[in-house]
């Protein structure tokens, strides 16, 4: 989904409340699971102190969410249909 979609949902939804910065990859050009991505992640988290493992990744495909975030060194959770 593209992030300008995503944020006129999360909006939708009364969401993007509990949301402190977005990151898509439309609009970095950078794809999970691509190591860079998650470094924007990292780059963007007001306690660079924060142990990576605190920062829980949540999405829905094996490789790109959860094996990528869990490589990166964050926790991961995989949402199942």
């Amino acid at each position: 989904m593209k992030g300008k979609t995503m944020r006129k949902f999360l909006i939708h939804e009364n969401l993007d409340q509990y949301i402190d910065f977005h990151i898509y990859s439309d609009e970095i050009n950078c794809s999970k699971p691509n190591p860079l991505i998650f470094q924007e992640v990292k780059n963007k988290i007001k306690d660079q102190d924060l142990p990576l493992n605190k920062i829980l990744h949540i999405g829905d495909n094996p490789v790109a969410d959860y094996k990528g975030a869990k490589d990166f060194g964050f926790s991961a959770h995989l949402l199942k249909h």
